[in-house]
Parts: structure tokens; C-alpha cells; sequence
């Protein structure tokens, strides 16, 4: 089975700055969308998180999402279930703390987007991406933490740092 054309973009690369404004669009047109379901109902009816997640599906395709993560050794798989159209152009947009995956038409119209949060930063630059028969499946290193600062280190040792 042929398969779409996948995009890895690290959140640091300036080639995702275009998709910002494609989601900013999908986003106001689930708002309006979102709106208009709850006008259509009565006060008592209305259910917010509802009308948004109805009015996401009408606006462009939302797939199924798996994270399995192994923090301990410091990484975690993101599936998302992508299933048909192989002529489709995929992006991931890896950030340290969130993963985005979509595809836009040739209109540069938002037609797919799921955006899962995670629980541990990530490196965005050690991703990786594998396409399988229904999914595709994101790696995910954890982030090396970053040294402490000096003075921050010293108080939380209860230690002193001389000045050089």
C-alpha cells in the first residue's frame, strides 16, 4: 500500500512558521462552528465541550491518538491512526511538550489535525517517524535537563558558590 508523504518539523524550524497560520484558521472556524451548535440549542441543552469537539470533526479530520511512554528510559511512542488517502502530505510538528500532527489541502486549508500534549519534554531534533499500514508512529527521546544555574544550585544544596 503506498503511503502519504510524512514531514518531520522540530518546533525550531523556522518551516513550521506557515503551518501557524493554517491552524489559527481551523481553530476560528471550530470557534465560530462551536457557536453556532450552542445557539441552536436551549440553554439547558448546551454542553460546550461538546459543540467544540462536534464542530472540530466538521472541520477537518481528527484521528485516533496513542502514547505509550516509558519515562524511566526516556522515551515514548505517539500513534496516530491515519487511514486512506496516500496521495495525502502529512506534517508532525514536534514541540517539547506537545506533538501535532496534520495535513493541509492545496488551498492550504487544514483537512487533518490532532495535537496531543505530553507529560515530559521532548527533544524536538531526535524525533523520528515510521509509517505503518493504519498509523503513524512518532519516537520521542525525553529532553536532557538542563544544568541548574550556580546560584540556584548552591540553594537548593544549602551550599555557598563564591564569586570568581
Amino acid at each position: 500500500m503506498p503511503t502519504p508523504f510524512v514531514e518531520l518539523i522540530p518546533s525550531s524550524d523556522p518551516a513550521g512558521l506557515p503551518l501557524a497560520g493554517a491552524i489559527s484558521q481551523a481553530i476560528e472556524a471550530i470557534r465560530r462552528r462551536a457557536f453556532e451548535l450552542f445557539e441552536d440549542r436551549s440553554p439547558e441543552e448546551s454542553n460546550e465541550f461538546e459543540d467544540w469537539l462536534r464542530a472540530e470533526r466538521e472541520v477537518f479530520e481528527v484521528p485516533a491518538v496513542a502514547v505509550v511512554a516509558d519515562w524511566r528510559a526516556g522515551i515514548a511512542t505517539v500513534s496516530f491512526e491515519v487511514l486512506g488517502d496516500a496521495a495525502r502530505r502529512l506534517t508532525v510538528l514536534v514541540e517539547p511538550r506537545a506533538i501535532t500532527l496534520l495535513s493541509l489541502n492545496e488551498q492550504g486549508e487544514l483537512t487533518l489535525m490532532r495535537r496531543q500534549n505530553l507529560s515530559e519534554a521532548v527533544d524536538p531534533l531526535r524525533a523520528s517517524v515510521r509509517q505503518t499500514e493504519s498509523a503513524l508512529e512518532v519516537t520521542l527521546i525525553r529532553a536532557q535537563e538542563q544544568p541548574a544555574p550556580k546560584a540556584a544550585a548552591a540553594a537548593a544544596s544549602g551550599g555557598f558558590i563564591a564569586a570568581a
